[in-house]
């Protein structure tokens, strides 16, 4: 028996164009994305997450895993970005299971809780944060072909279809058809993963919380974070008393750099801030890991993260950028990726090598716009990327 990955198997997932798909990696024919050739088909939440999951497509997509050689084309088509990272020595987020499993082992990873962020990240999706949506609107006016880079264009079209992203706030009614469906499947309810936006400072979030707690299922829940650690507390609700409550709290940092290159790409973070934090919420944790995403300035000091995180037995993860395009590894000068493998051989990041010396045809418009880019992040944020990364200037 074969199995490709468990998220198929034991997770639902809704995005924030509250679309369910097999997972958040999953290549789809999505509404609102440009995956134009994907076969397996989103579907929105109003049919139900138990429905989708039931559906005839995600059983033929569990039953193609469990086939001897789970790589069908089904699979292959879904899951071509996992594949295609495996493919090139890159990290993957795929989650290898050996064999299915039964009982209470749903992780339910559904973006309802809205995106309201605090920061606005280098390399974010402008969908996934408030912040980060009113900084490209500063930046497009600098620059018009930022809305191009970041494909602002879906952000209009979502709002012109009147979705919203804060389900409580913009749809309150299916909000609470969709936390009745939540209370109804807690007894098969292994984790909530909650990731936003900022999840800490989303009020609709600690609704879902205090609903657990009312039906008495957070003892046996599991909570998984996404956060940038900049808040431990919002609107009175404190994270603290509320971890203490489930089972189990797992924490992600999302992080990108050590110090002042972290307070560049998540500004405006406030590096000292996040510490004391870590060192506030990590003892109410059962693991706390660090989410570090690869782009093309993390990058450039991406050993100053590394080490501190060996040094403070954080353990961490390595995602690799895909969209925006404008923010990923090859968009560097081709002499700078060299430089980075240089100075990378014989580390434990000795893997990026072979993707930092890759030819990239088209590396001089990449290069342009990745200047361009990062111009009009300096433009609006009222930042110097020559004064942070002078490795840049060439």
């Amino acid at each position: 028996m074969s199995v490709f990955c468990r998220q198929p198997f034991d997770s639902l997932f809704s995005d924030s164009y509250h679309m369910m798909m097999p997972c958040c990696y999953a290549v789809t024919d999505h509404p609102y994305k440009t995956d134009e050739d994907a076969n397996f088909k989103a579907q929105h939440i109003k049919d139900g997450a138990y429905d989708f999951y039931n559906s005839e497509q995600m059983k033929q997509l569990r039953l193609d895993m469990l086939k001897p050689d789970p790589l069908t084309p089904l699979v292959r088509d879904v899951c071509r970005s996992c594949i295609a990272n495996e493919a090139n020595g890159l990290p993957s987020p795929r989650q290898p299971l050996d064999k299915p499993r039964f009982g209470r082992i749903i992780n339910a990873k559904m973006r309802i809780f809205g995106n309201t962020c605090n920061l606005h990240c280098f390399m974010c999706n402008i969908k996934n944060s408030t912040g980060r949506i009113k900084q490209t609107k500063k930046m497009m006016e600098f620059n018009p072909k930022v809305s191009e880079f970041l494909g602002y264009e879906h952000i209009e079209k979502f709002a012109e279809d009147g979705i919203g992203y804060d389900l409580a706030a913009d749809n309150p009614e299916l909000f609470e058809v969709q936390m009745e469906s939540l209370k109804k499947l807690a007894p098969k309810i292994k984790t909530f993963t909650i990731i936003g936006g900022e999840p800490f400072i989303m009020p609709s979030h600690y609704k879902l919380l205090d609903a657990m707690i009312e039906i008495d299922e957070a003892k046996n829940i599991n909570l998984d974070y996404v956060t940038n650690m900049t808040k431990l507390q919002w609107e009175g609700c404190r994270v603290i008393d509320y971890v203490k409550q489930f089972k189990s709290v797992n924490v992600r940092w999302s992080v990108e750099g050590y110090g002042k290159w972290n307070e560049y790409m998540r500004h405006p973070s406030i590096w000292n801030q996040i510490v004391e934090n870590i060192a506030e919420l990590r003892p109410h944790t059962t693991t706390f890991e660090a989410n570090i995403t690869l782009s093309s300035l993390s990058v450039i000091q991406l050993d100053k993260i590394i080490d501190f995180c060996n040094q403070n037995n954080i353990k961490y993860n390595l995602n690799n950028v895909i969209k925006p395009e404008v923010c990923r590894i090859d968009a560097l000068h081709p002499d700078i990726r060299k430089r980075l493998a240089e100075k990378y051989e014989g580390t434990e990041l000795e893997f990026l090598r072979e993707s930092l010396l890759e030819e990239i045809p088209d590396w001089e418009k990449r290069w342009s716009e990745f200047l361009e880019y990062t111009e009009a992040i300096d433009h609006v944020n009222e930042t110097d990327y020559k004064e942070i990364f002078p490795e840049l200037v060439i």
